[in-house]
């Protein structure tokens, strides 16, 4: 193995809990060539006094202060001040798995973009593996089977995945500051419009901590909306190669609709929810995906009568119940 440099970005806030843990996971690693780049935004805790204590000992970690932009702001900086060759995201409560970037490093050493999995590490101290098909290809090659990983939704987050610094900086890469729900996703998508091949492992290399605000579902209706404007990303990504993938986004979107119902009919009054479901009842990407739909499963079938023929409290009692159980 080559060694390169990878620059791991580490946004912080107000997680001096997790902090010492995380920063500890990358200098455990199995691999040596790294720095670690600490961005803190203006944390109200104890957290940037940690990150200056461990620049402080540690020649390849450095601490930079963030003006309170927000986490894509963060990682933005992150990537100015990167020396590394490839960059690794790494949230401030999460930990790298001890051989994480030796992994992540095999997967791009040949290719442009690399990727393994994830646990998820609840408060009860339960850990759930999220299993993924290895893949090793063409980035052409790799789009018929796009929402397959989308769904999961494996793809989306800029963590456990492995990006070429030099892609990054020719293209101008950068998560958008300006949005609240998303914008990791924006990021890696926007990545992969420049990747030629890619390689996906099915190693764990990340442990994701699901905290108990995690785990709220309020109904927040940009999140509806920003998942059809990432559709539409992907579907001009397919479209750069010519790639039919017009199945794969009729799903997600009958998934996104779906958990729209339930998260407006799980939280709001019922004229409010029932007003949402119509709304987005009404965008032609929802309508498309149910209408020309066949073979569906009983719930989605049940929801495909219910637009078709605008059947919207109907859908408020159903994404009522699926919110209880």
């Amino acid at each position: 193995m080559n060694n390169k440099m990878i620059s791991v970005i580490v946004p912080v806030y107000n997680s001096d809990a997790y902090l010492c843990e995380c920063i500890n996971s990358v200098i455990g690693q199995h691999y040596h060539d790294w720095e670690i780049i600490l961005v803190d935004d203006h944390s109200t805790d104890s957290s940037f006094q940690i990150c200056k204590d461990f620049s402080t000992n540690y020649t390849n970690i450095s601490a930079l202060k963030n003006e309170k932009k927000g986490v894509s702001s963060a990682r933005n900086l992150g990537i100015k001040n990167a020396s590394g060759n490839y960059i690794v995201f790494l949230d401030s409560d999460d930990v790298l798995k001890n051989d994480a970037l030796e992994l992540l490093m095999d997967t791009i050493e040949e290719h442009d973009f690399g990727m393994g999995t994830y646990c998820s590490l609840y408060t009860n101290g339960v850990s759930i593996k999220h299993p993924i098909r290895p893949f090793e290809g063409n980035i052409r090659d790799f789009l018929p089977h796009i929402y397959e990983y989308i769904l999961t939704p494996i793809l989306q987050g800029p963590c456990w995945k492995i990006f070429s610094k030099d892609i990054i900086d020719k293209f101008q890469v950068r998560f958008p500051e300006e949005m609240s729900y998303g914008e990791d996703a924006v990021f890696v998508y926007d990545y992969l419009l420049h990747v030629d091949s890619l390689k996906i492992c099915e190693a764990d290399v990340y442990t994701y901590r699901i905290s108990d605000i995690s785990l709220s579902h309020g109904f927040k209706p940009v999140k509806f909306y920003t998942n059809i404007m990432l559709d539409e990303k992907i579907q001009k990504l397919c479209d750069c190669f010519q790639v039919d993938t017009r199945d794969g986004s009729n799903r997600y979107i009958r998934d996104v609709f779906a958990s729209l119902v339930n998260e407006a009919s799980g939280s709001l009054k019922r004229h409010d929810a029932i007003k949402e479901i119509r709304k987005a009842a009404s965008n032609e990407r929802v309508k498309k995906a149910f209408i020309t739909a066949d073979k569906l499963d009983i719930k989605k079938t049940v929801i495909k009568q219910c637009v078709k023929y605008k059947m919207f409290g109907l859908l408020n009692l159903l994404g009522r119940l699926n919110s209880k159980y």
